[in-house]
């Protein structure tokens, strides 16, 4: 029973540590396809150019659809590239293939940095207005 448990537990250490080992290219992964897809949207919807509305003429319902799906890929490349500087700083990789995911992943975010640095340094303002109650106005009703 203790063996049994015993190699249980270290293979589930095999496993955890595989796991580990394997998340620089993972996380680097996942984010080369998000930048795929906006590169695909970008060569299929946009002739080529960045997701916006002086790219193509679409409406603004279409144009809201497309922005939220760049803004997931944007978040997914962002949250991974994140992931994969961490690991990597734990788990030593290099090779040419992770260098060549870094160029088409950077290249689609520079596209959207200036838009990205817009949102993140422009201050909450809120877009509404309180509603003024005139008390006698209430009163009189």
């Amino acid at each position: 029973m203790k063996n049994s448990l015993t190699r249980t537990f270290q293979k589930y250490l095999r496993s955890l540590n595989r796991w580990f080992s394997n998340t620089p290219e993972r996380a680097l992964l996942e984010a080369y396809e998000a930048a795929q897809r906006i590169k695909n949207i970008e060569n299929e919807h946009f002739d080529h150019k960045k997701i916006s509305l002086q790219s193509v003429k679409y409406t603004e319902n279409v144009m809201a659809y497309w922005q939220v799906y760049l803004n997931k890929n944007l978040t997914i490349i962002k949250i991974r590239l994140a992931e994969f500087q961490l690991s990597r700083g734990i788990v030593n990789i290099s090779n040419s293939v992770l260098l060549e995911k870094l160029k088409v992943i950077d290249e689609v975010v520079e596209k959207y940095a200036i838009k990205d640095g817009l949102i993140n340094n422009t201050p909450l303002v809120p877009t509404y207005q309180p509603l003024k109650i005139n008390d006698k106005e209430i009163k009189n009703s």
